[in-house]
């Protein structure tokens, strides 16, 4: 075990609201919006 912040990917799920760490953000020029537009278009996408 190497800690509750090890292998941590995008989609940052953790049980502790305030870690007592700094936490990194790695994603240059990203756009959020279309992201979160887009995930969301993918997961309400109905399937035929």
């Amino acid at each position: 075990d190497q800690g509750e912040g090890f292998g941590q990917s995008i989609a940052d799920f953790r049980f502790v609201t305030n870690p007592g760490y700094k936490t990194h953000n790695v994603a240059f020029q990203f756009n959020y919006e279309r992201f979160k537009r887009d995930i969301m278009e993918t997961f309400l996408r109905k399937r035929l």
